[in-house]
């Protein structure tokens, strides 16, 4: 897809001679063009469960929390957590950590499967004082809560035996339009070892095409390229809210 992104762009932009968007150019707007996307989906999320829960949406296809999950899907990942035992914390070594949806303890068993998982419970650092202190609430090895602490973690109760394992959304991957010198032109090449498309779906074509022309549009200073990239995204906000 990144390729049809990007010659949209051009022939966007070349259409009244506005102006030329080098790839090293068009690869930093794309990927912060899909960063900031890929951040909005997370307000999106939010407010199409709220809509729900009004019963603004029906089921099939104008279930848009559904569709969300869907994209958040393809982000989704695990990762096994480390134990520090002189700190009695647990922490990840991946570098693509975006989001934290949920943290495991694995069975001892060494079986990896679903079933055999035990679910830690969040909770708040304001309070794990009180519920460790609360005969009532106090966390049990069924019933395990835990702290983050940055990119780490605390258990409740603590057993240094019991393997950990986190699941979690990850950042896209850098998309990159790669390509090779013919003449005085660029010419794309997906064949190259670093050569990476975008991550987000079809779905999002147009919203990057946007997002990219309003970047190059402040770059070559033509303020209507920017206004005209504000107005088509603005009709789509409009066109959310109904």
């Amino acid at each position: 897809m990144i390729n049809q992104v990007y010659t949209t762009v051009l022939s966007i932009l070349n259409k009244d001679n506005r102006g030329y968007v080098s790839p090293m150019e068009f690869n930093t707007y794309a990927e912060l063009s899909q960063m900031v996307i890929f951040e909005e989906l997370f307000h999106k999320y939010a407010k199409s469960l709220a809509k729900q829960n009004a019963r603004m949406y029906h089921s099939e296809f104008s279930d848009i929390p559904k569709h969300i999950r869907e994209v958040f899907d393809v982000f989704t990942s695990e990762a096994d957590l480390f134990l520090d035992t002189l700190n009695q914390e647990y922490s990840y070594t991946v570098t693509d950590f975006y989001k934290g949806i949920k943290v495991e303890l694995l069975p001892t068993s060494g079986i990896l499967d679903y079933a055999g998982r035990t679910e830690v419970e969040e909770v708040s650092k304001l309070e794990i004082n009180r519920i460790l202190n609360n005969n009532l609430v106090s966390p049990s090895p069924e019933y395990p809560v835990y702290i983050r602490l940055s990119n780490k973690y605390k258990i409740f109760p603590y057993n240094p035996s019991v393997k950990a394992r986190c699941t979690y959304i990850r950042k896209p991957k850098t998309p990159k339009w790669t390509y090779v010198q013919a003449g005085n032109s660029p010419l794309f090449n997906p064949s190259a070892s670093d050569y990476q498309d975008f991550e987000l779906p079809l779905q999002f074509f147009s919203d990057l095409v946007i997002k990219i022309l309003g970047y190059c549009g402040v770059e070559i200073r033509e303020a209507d390229v920017v206004q005209i990239s504000q107005a088509l995204e603005s009709s789509g906000v409009n066109n959310e809210q109904l």
